[in-house]
């Protein structure tokens, strides 16, 4: 959801709800010492702005994969309305390899998405992240960037 065009107005109000949001998170890692991180734009936010980015659109967490698939089993009874972790298997419309921590009273509708019918309430993201060996970790890193290259939609 990152570099889209909003108003400031819209834009404080969404970064309020993306923070209360990210609240729940860290309440729910931290209640069963589950380790997190700020990961991209909202990493660097939070170093360089002391907060979000002002024209920034939404907030990214990582977590390693242990605590990441410990988290996604405690999230099936976790949240209550209107907290909803929406993955492929809670919201059969998503399609996305990480998932997201929304609140369904809300709705940040993005134009490319509007027609696809899954939860489109505020959310931040949660992404696992693996470790891997240094052995050979440049080599699959390589292939998995070509793959990632070769599969892509965007316009080369």
């Amino acid at each position: 959801m990152t570099y889209r065009e909003y108003d400031q107005k819209t834009l404080n109000k969404l970064h309020k709800v993306e923070l209360e949001i990210l609240d729940v998170f860290v309440n729910i890692c931290e209640k069963h010492n589950l380790d997190y991180f700020l990961t991209g734009g909202t990493l660097l936010g939070a170093v360089r702005h002391k907060g979000i980015i002002p024209w920034d659109d939404d907030i990214d967490v990582g977590m390693p994969r242990k605590d990441y698939d410990m988290f996604l089993e405690i999230s099936k009874n976790a949240f209550e309305y209107p907290y909803f972790l929406q993955t492929p298997y809670s919201d059969p419309g998503y399609a996305y390899s990480y998932v997201r921590l929304r609140n369904t009273n809300t709705s940040c509708i993005v134009p490319m998405f509007q027609y696809q019918g899954f939860n489109h309430g505020i959310c931040i993201d949660i992404f696992p992240y693996e470790n891997w060996q240094i052995e050979g970790g440049e080599e699959r890193y390589k292939r998995i960037q070509k793959l990632a290259y070769d599969n892509s939609t965007y316009m080369r």
